[in-house]
């Protein structure tokens, strides 16, 4: 499944690791309560306006990065 592939990604493994750091987390695991399909694409913020601006501000300094590379 193209989806689930996902989590074989660098962006999943990324996202496992840093995602509680700016608050978010995966939606849908498996297993989850509301018996939706594992969706390991599918995140969500779930903090501060203080957090989500932190994680913005670090996609704004990675994608400078990136251009200027």
């Amino acid at each position: 499944d193209f989806e689930e592939e996902f989590e074989s990604t660098e962006a999943f493994r990324w996202l496992k690791k840093n995602a509680p750091k700016y608050h978010f987390v995966l939606s849908f695991p498996r297993g989850n309560p509301q018996k939706v399909s594992y969706e390991p694409w599918h995140w969500r913020y779930e903090g501060t306006v203080e957090a989500l601006k932190k994680f913005e501000s670090s996609n704004e300094f990675t994608r400078a990065q990136q251009k200027a590379d």
